[in-house]
């Protein structure tokens, strides 16, 4: 589980400095519904790194 200080700082990230081109393609992204909630949020956060940016 990711702490909450480290998702306050994900949430901080300056969107204007962030390089656009080394963040992940997720146009392919699926949920899988078989997951719990939490297993789900762990794959996102997992595959997107920062959910903010």
């Amino acid at each position: 589980m990711i702490s909450q200080a480290a998702l306050e700082q994900m949430k901080s990230v300056d969107l204007r400095t962030v390089n656009k081109a080394a963040l992940p393609d997720v146009s392919g992204f699926a949920l899988d519904t078989r997951l719990s909630p939490e297993e789900r949020a762990a794959r996102i956060m997992k595959q997107v790194k920062n959910p903010y940016c």
